[in-house]
């Protein structure tokens, strides 16, 4: 075959390689950027992207690589996005370490900070609970206010793993009883629920005012409690007759 038969074929086959290329992908450069395109649209990038990749049958694979790979990288400029392999996430160097980009329902994590959806984890890798919003695993220091519970408040339990739930109420009762009497058995119901009968105990008289005698020998005794309420009974500890209206204070404290 002669010289210039040859290098009409070359130049025939990279002519036909050009178009089955062109008929595929297109790049077009231009001022504002560049274009690359297997679903047709104009040659000029979005006026806000220096480069512009357009499909409709195709994604774009960033590097992908171990974690051991990715710490290799010499110098990495902030911003710098790859694909790690060892984790199933998308890496990001943030200017002085690798952070994890959190897209959809995917965890981040920064240090030992995991968040996701408005939700937080602290010294912990996973979160214990989906409604929990924050969750901290060790030693938590608070130097301003802490409103929980909308001021509800709530306490620490030291003897297990169950939340205590703290609950006032007022008892109020119009008692005519005479020395050494012990009254009719009476109820206290609670408008908050327990899961498990609470502690009870009675606190200070908020007020009272009476006809005869002196409050201070009624004794209030509380007993048979259950998740809803109480039953209780006064005693006149005194020598002499009493009539009197008392409010207590009631302390509820249990799970």
């Amino acid at each position: 075959m002669k010289t210039p038969t040859k290098i009409y074929l070359l130049l025939t086959f990279l002519f036909i390689g050009s178009c089955a290329f062109a008929q595929n992908v297109k790049i077009a450069e231009s001022s504002g950027g560049t274009v690359i395109s297997n679903a047709g649209g104009a040659d000029i990038p979005h006026s806000s992207s220096i480069l512009d990749i357009r499909s409709t049958n195709k994604g774009i694979l960033l590097p992908r690589m171990t974690t051991a790979n990715r710490d290799a990288i010499s110098s990495p400029l902030a911003g710098l996005l790859v694909y790690n392999t060892s984790t199933n996430q998308f890496n990001y160097y943030g200017g002085s370490s690798w952070q994890v980009a959190s897209f959809g329902n995917q965890w981040g994590v920064n240090g030992s900070i995991l968040y996701h959806s408005g939700k937080v984890g602290i010294g912990t890798s996973t979160m214990t609970n989906a409604n929990t919003f924050l969750t901290v695993n060790g030693n938590a220091t608070i130097s301003g206010t802490l409103t929980v519970n909308n001021g509800k408040g709530i306490l620490y339990n030291s003897s297990g793993d169950s939340q205590l739930k703290y609950y006032t109420l007022q008892f109020t009762q119009l008692m005519g009883i005479g020395p050494g009497i012990i009254s009719g058995e009476l109820s206290i119901p609670f408008s908050e629920s327990f899961t498990n009968p609470p502690k009870v105990y009675v606190g200070d008289m908020v007020s009272f005012s009476c006809d005869v005698g002196q409050p201070y020998y009624l004794q209030l005794v509380i007993y048979g409690c259950t998740t809803t309420g109480c039953k209780a009974r006064i005693i006149n500890t005194g020598t002499d007759n009493l009539a009197c209206n008392i409010t207590w204070n009631i302390i509820c404290i249990g799970n």
